[in-house]
């Protein structure tokens, strides 16, 4: 069986949300786990958290004081990925084109915001990668929990052609006891392979606009050093040409000029 994992990154502040993760047999998932779980023994901490990390906190305070320890951890944690892992996949949403294509199409009836459509389409770039390369096994989709957007995602996975498995959302470390968890919840670690991937895609996206299209996707090959797929919906017509594709009803006259600049 498949198995993959996917995080996000981005959000309203950073004008773009992208979502991306990796895809390998539920075997070489089960490796990872003790490689990863060896390496953060090593390292002396519980997880990998690329929001605390890079700014010394939690269990990373100490770092601030070693020289050249961040860097190792990184370096010797995305050698586990390259070693398990079959493939990566990296979809991305930039926030201005969603709304310009939800003031001329009934798009938010379908997919909610632009998380929703980044993880959907990234769902669907697995489904045609496993289709090109013959992959008959199931698979399974397992994302982040981000908690409110666990619905839009659903639904979205529902809403348009092609129909795609119903994803599973988990945390990535563990949660102590609280309202929804009362006894708390044990983190999937595989997760944190694709938040790791999802921190590279951010610094990846926010050089995009100093180094360009073709030098934004070689320097994020340099870092995860890994194949991967990606694709990403930057511009308005990129974005209407999708709402077209995919038959969503048009908010003007079918016949208004605007929808012929999209054919």
């Amino acid at each position: 069986m498949l198995i993959g994992y996917f995080d996000e990154a981005g959000g309203t502040d950073h004008g773009f949300t992208v979502v991306c993760g990796w895809v390998t047999h539920d075997g070489r998932w089960a490796e990872f786990e003790i490689d990863w779980r060896l390496l953060l023994l090593s390292y002396g901490v519980p997880y990998l958290h690329m929001l605390e990390m890079p700014q010394y906190q939690g269990p990373y305070a100490e770092w601030c004081n070693i020289p050249g320890k961040q860097g190792r951890f990184l370096r010797d944690a995305g050698a586990i990925i390259r070693a398990r892992v079959l493939w990566g996949f990296i979809f991305f949403v930039k926030h201005s084109a969603f709304e310009f294509a939800n003031t001329l199409f009934d798009l938010t009836t379908f997919v909610k915001n632009p998380y929703a459509l980044a993880a959907r389409s990234c769902m669907e770039m697995v489904e045609q990668w496993r289709t090109q390369t013959s992959r008959s096994e199931p698979i399974e989709f397992i994302f982040e929990d981000l908690g409110p957007g666990q619905g839009a995602l659903t639904e979205a996975t529902r809403a348009i052609p092609p129909f795609l498995p119903k994803p599973r959302f988990e945390p990535s470390r563990d949660l102590p006891p609280n309202e929804q968890w009362p006894a708390g919840k044990t983190g999937v670690t595989q997760l944190q392979a694709a938040e790791y991937l999802a921190y590279e895609c951010r610094k990846a996206m926010l050089d995009r606009t100093r180094i360009g299209s073709m030098r934004h996707r070689q320097s994020l090959q340099a870092r995860v050093q890994t194949r991967f797929h990606m694709g990403g919906f930057c511009s308005n017509k990129m974005m209407c040409r999708f709402c077209m594709d995919k038959n969503i009803k048009k908010k003007l006259p079918a016949d208004s000029a605007i929808y012929a600049s999209f054919g």
